[in-house]
């Protein structure tokens, strides 16, 4: 959902004639607005505005913002809130309308010691709160400025903003019907109507809305936005990015929307064009976190690991409280056998999401990456709490086992995932590799049997099979399988006298090479 910035200038501050009922008290009064618009001057001017200027130029707001920022830092005590008043009144929404929410929240809480009436400062105040995902506080803040302007539909649209996100649909719903029972054509309203219907899934509604708010000049390329949206969610891919792109046409400055057109284009399978979309989106606003992390996502599903990992590192520059964002690197990190950085990365993953199963896996992987079986194993032991029958878990636990000279636990780690998946071909090979590491042959033979069964195509298994027989003293069935395996891969062949001939069997002769060469 897109966020609602206030750009009003009708409630500036306290309208003194309205306080006014005392007609001897008028001289005073507009002595003492003369004055304070006086020191108000003097105080714009300071911070680097020129008398007379209708609007600061975005230079001029900068300035002021680092020198406001400078002065609040030692505590608003130091900070004289009422004679810079009027400029606070111009800074706030300048900083709401460039998403600085903290300093809009930081100042707005100033103006209102100043002015606790004033229902423009709780309003920005709100609106602060509200981006940051505050909206317990925004909702206060609201409240409070609807009883200082009960008649303001801004505020009543802010507060609707604030019922969607907590979910609470129809107190919303109520909101935007009753403004538009008076103003039928209330395009805010009508706009927040149309995102409210997505959230509830009425997608088709919210088409038709927003198709009639294309129409309009201050919300055409908002409506658009929201409507390529609503396609993206039909999976109608082809109408989403021809009208991403339509917004990318008429504000190609935006990086949001090379960044949406992005998301369609991976949603698509696009992944090479994608990157070029998100590579403009974190030109046009390097801290874009979600941008960076979209970017890592497409190179590491075209195998180009070393780029997510820069994509990725980028993304951490700028948010490192997103889990997602550490555990795809640990595994980029993973698979590039950077193990070391993969298990620092896996253990940030973890401190944001401690019961995150993937994480749990990749850091115990990693562990064992490095040597660390017991760290390998312990992590490996978390994960299986949380998902006891995965059976690519529970063989990864046999084999760090088996490494660690485990073989009692390692066997039944092995059995434990056959039971979970007693058809998983790789699963069967290993365990039957290991009960022929440890010289049971007879029931390694029965297992690599099974291998066989289920790939028949597979050399490794006849070779296998044909070592245990021979073991267990079958002269003849072995030359049948060794004859199968070499047929499937002929260059067995070369290595096949060495290794057999290691086998402490007397009968190993040139004749029985003959037998399998025939």
């Amino acid at each position: 959902m897109m966020c609602k910035f206030v750009h009003s200038d009708t409630h500036n501050r306290v309208n003194i004639s309205l306080l006014i009922t005392n007609f001897d008290l008028i001289p005073l009064c507009l002595y003492c607005i003369e004055n304070i618009s006086y020191r108000e001057r003097q105080y714009m001017n300071s911070y680097g505005f020129d008398e007379g200027e209708d609007e600061p130029s975005p230079r001029d707001m900068d300035e002021q913002l680092r020198r406001f920022r400078h002065e609040l830092s030692g505590g608003s005590k130091n900070f004289d809130g009422f004679h810079n008043a009027q400029a606070l009144e111009t800074l706030i929404p300048y900083c709401l309308d460039k998403q600085l929410f903290n300093d809009a929240l930081t100042f707005s809480t100033v103006l209102i010691e100043y002015q606790p009436f004033s229902a423009d400062a709780w309003l920005w105040r709100g609106v602060a709160l509200s981006n940051l995902e505050r909206f317990d506080e925004a909702m206060e803040s609201f409240d409070r400025a609807m009883s200082l302007d009960p008649t303001d539909n801004d505020i009543q649209l802010h507060r609707a903003d604030v019922f969607a996100e907590r979910g609470e649909y129809e107190r919303a719903w109520h909101i935007y019907e009753e403004i538009l029972s008076t103003h039928a054509d209330d395009e805010e309203a009508l706009y927040g109507k149309a995102l409210l219907l997505g959230r509830m899934n009425r997608i088709d509604e919210a088409i038709v809305l927003l198709k009639y708010l294309q129409k309009s000049e201050e919300r055409s390329l908002d409506a658009t936005a929201e409507l390529a949206y609503c396609y993206d969610q039909k999976h109608d891919y082809d109408n989403a990015f021809a009208l991403y792109q339509q917004c990318i046409d008429e504000d190609p400055f935006d990086a949001t929307h090379w960044f949406n057109a992005g998301v369609v284009l991976c949603h698509q399978q696009q992944f090479y064009k994608a990157i070029d979309y998100y590579d403009m989106a974190v030109t046009l606003k390097p801290e874009f976190s979600a941008a960076w992390y979209n970017l890592g996502n497409s190179y590491g599903t075209l195998g180009r690991l070393i780029e997510a990992i820069y994509a990725y590192e980028q993304a951490l520059e700028f948010e490192r409280t997103d889990f997602a964002f550490w555990h795809n690197l640990g595994s980029a990190y993973h698979e590039t056998n950077q193990s070391q950085k993969a298990v620092e990365a896996f253990h940030n993953a973890l401190a944001i999401e401690p019961h995150h199963f993937e994480s749990l896996y990749g850091l115990a992987a990693s562990y064992d990456g490095i040597g660390k079986s017991e760290k390998a194993i312990e992590y490996y032991l978390q994960a299986e709490l949380l998902q006891p029958h995965d059976s690519d878990l529970l063989y990864a636990i046999a084999d760090v086992y088996y490494s660690a000279k485990n073989v009692e636990q390692a066997l039944a780690y092995y059995e434990k995932a056959l039971r979970t998946n007693p058809r998983d071909p790789d699963g069967i090979f290993d365990y039957a590799a290991t009960l022929f590491d440890e010289a049971m042959y007879g029931e390694a033979a029965l297992w690599f049997e099974k291998f066989i069964e289920l790939r028949p195509d597979n050399y490794e298994g006849y070779y296998f099979l044909a070592k245990c027989l021979l073991l267990l003293g079958d002269k003849q069935t072995p030359i049948d399988l060794l004859r199968k395996a070499i047929h499937i891969h002929p260059e067995l062949r070369t290595d096949l006298r060495k290794d057999i001939s290691g086998l402490p069997l007397f009968f190993l002769n040139e004749s029985f090479f003959r037998k399998i060469e025939e």
